[in-house]
């Protein structure tokens, strides 16, 4: 049970930064255009 909460954590912690990192990419993109 326990190794499945943190692997389901991971997920989240991994899809978090996922979309932090695109919306960085987004406005950088806006910025230089």
């Amino acid at each position: 049970m326990a190794v499945m909460e943190r692997e389901s954590g991971a997920k989240k912690t991994i899809k978090i930064a996922s979309q932090i990192l695109t919306e960085m990419l987004t406005m950088l993109l806006v910025i230089s255009c």
